[in-house]
């Protein structure tokens, strides 16, 4: 899902602004709509900028941002972006009263064909929602900063099409942004990274020979090899706190960072004893011809201190090897990689440095350390080396 297009490295990032300080009436200015200007606000009534792209930026990308006025949770605040007659739509709504633990702000990002949304405190009575339109790419929104850890965006992938400068609506022609309801202040549109490169971005993406691809909320890991060969369900997800002997604790989270696995348990023990799982962490290397995310194995329980368990330590993209109390590995993606379709290719995950009998547990493959005893004849079993791709 890549914006393939030419990046143009010339003209402003700056489309249009509006304060609405003006007088008591009808909107007017570069709006086409039925919004009224109330004491210097927008009070919104599906209400269209005039303002058309340029045509060095074909794609009609935006980022923006506009003050929701007086919130409430009696209205809601709803900006389309894209075609007029499409479902590109950012919803804000407010429940409780307002405060870092009395109020909720929801932010709902739809594509028409997906939605995401997140639950934001409600810290301000005037709020600044971004919103960010990458035909190709992603729509995004998100507040300004929040108090303790909250998501920056709530994002959905969306296609290059359809996708334009100008829209033509009743006969008058329109851009890109429109005010459906609510009460709005101090509104800001520029061109997106996408099309000018020194212009705003929000959320991460797979980028590959500077092509800026969405990455979707569901990514598979397959392991060839080994005793956990297998497919394993990735989401988009983030660590909130960790443990050498129980799993991490995760929630779903909206913005496109992390990726994680469910726990993978090793042969026959259990979740507490030994599993891991494998994370992979969106990375905008600029001029990269594939995408280099950072990868990490993350182990955890009783019994993991008889052998190493991590990427590859011969591998030049492993970045740090795993030992018998390290508990994680980390490594870049290969150069195999590619952003369009998504394919991850990591390291090899290798298990080897035993120093317990083989068969007890005591590895995640069951090898082991034979001790020769006094008469000697010792022996270490071979290290066991699974490969590991990410896909759709």
């Amino acid at each position: 899902m890549g914006g393939k297009h030419n990046k143009c490295c010339c003209g402003n990032c700056l489309l249009a602004e509006d304060d609405f300080n003006r007088a008591d009436g009808p909107v007017g200015g570069r709006w086409y709509g039925s919004g009224t200007i109330v004491s210097g606000v927008l009070h919104a009534d599906h209400d269209h900028t005039t303002v058309c792209h340029p045509s060095y930026a074909p794609l009609g990308s935006l980022w923006s941002y506009a003050t929701m006025v007086d919130c409430d949770p009696s209205r809601s605040y709803v900006v389309k972006v894209g075609d007029p007659t499409g479902d590109y739509t950012i919803t804000v709504t407010f429940s409780g009263t307002i405060g870092i633990y009395t109020g909720i702000m929801t932010i709902t990002v739809d594509s028409g064909a997906d939605s995401a949304t997140y639950d934001y405190s409600w810290e301000h009575a005037d709020e600044k929602l971004t919103v960010c339109y990458a035909p190709g790419v992603q729509l995004s929104a998100g507040p300004t900063s929040r108090s303790g850890e909250q998501p920056d965006w709530v994002t959905v992938c969306i296609p290059i099409d359809p996708h334009d400068t100008c829209w033509d609506i009743y006969g008058a022609p329109v851009g890109n942004w429109e005010f459906v309801v609510g009460y709005w202040d101090d509104w800001r549109m520029e061109i997106f990274e996408s099309e000018r490169e020194i212009c705003k971005a929000c959320d991460c993406y797979c980028l590959e020979n500077d092509v800026k691809s969405c990455v979707p909320d569901t990514l598979w890991l397959t392991i060839t090899g080994g005793c956990v060969a297998g497919s394993y369900k990735m989401k988009q997800r983030r660590i909130v706190g960790t443990s050498t002997t129980a799993p991490p604790t995760v929630e779903l989270w909206p913005q496109k960072a992390d990726w994680i696995t469910d726990p993978i348990i090793c042969g026959s023990t259990t979740i507490d004893e030994m599993a891991f799982v494998v994370i992979v962490r969106c990375q905008k290397e600029k001029g990269s011809s594939y995408p280099k995310w950072l990868a990490t194995v993350l182990r955890w329980g009783t019994r993991v201190t008889c052998s190493n368990l991590g990427f590859d330590a011969a591998d030049p993209d492993t970045l740090v090897p795993s030992t018998a109390i390290r508990l994680d590995s980390q490594a870049n993606t290969k150069s195999g990689s590619t952003c369009d379709p998504v394919y991850l290719e990591l390291p090899d995950l290798v298990e080897d440095g035993y120093s317990c009998s083989p068969g007890t547990g005591g590895s995640c493959c069951g090898g082991g350390l034979v001790s020769g005893g006094p008469g000697g004849g010792g022996s270490i079993d071979p290290p066991v080396v699974m490969s590991m791709a990410i896909t759709e």
